[in-house]
């Protein structure tokens, strides 16, 4: 029940809904507001391969060398950051823990195609044969 509570509250955060968390407000609405400005480069990223989502909450670049990628990646962590800390501090866990089980509702609500980082730290395309949740696999 308590890592429900945890991949609640860090879904509502991150997904943009009212904060319930008056003392921190501002810096959670600059931090969603940064996303939200982001996140249609974050998704073309995503489509052209350039940017995969480990299991620890984060996005990594998987090309080298792309200063505009890694500055979006940059931006997006230190914003990911700052909100699992919030959520951490608030729910009385660690801000990895946070991220964590955001990962697991990242992966769950995947596209096909984006890629991923398992438990094992493997990475694979969601819906591909190396998915390891892959419904229709033999």
């Amino acid at each position: 029940m308590k890592n429900f509570a945890k991949i609640l509250v860090a879904a509502t955060l991150l997904l943009g809904a009212a904060s319930v968390y008056a003392d921190d407000d501002s810096d959670l609405k600059k931090a969603q507001q940064s996303m939200t400005e982001r996140l249609k480069t974050v998704v073309e990223y995503k489509k052209s391969g350039k940017i995969g989502e480990n299991n620890l909450g984060y996005i990594v670049a998987r090309v080298k060398d792309d200063k505009d990628l890694d500055a979006v990646v940059a931006a997006d962590n230190a914003d990911r950051k700052q909100i699992y800390d919030l959520v951490a501090k608030k729910m009385k866990s660690s801000s990895q823990q946070v991220g964590k089980q955001r990962a697991i509702i990242i992966a769950k609500n995947a596209k096909p195609g984006d890629w991923l980082q398992a438990d094992n730290g493997k990475w694979y395309q969601k819906d591909s044969d190396a998915d390891p949740n892959k419904k229709d696999k033999k």
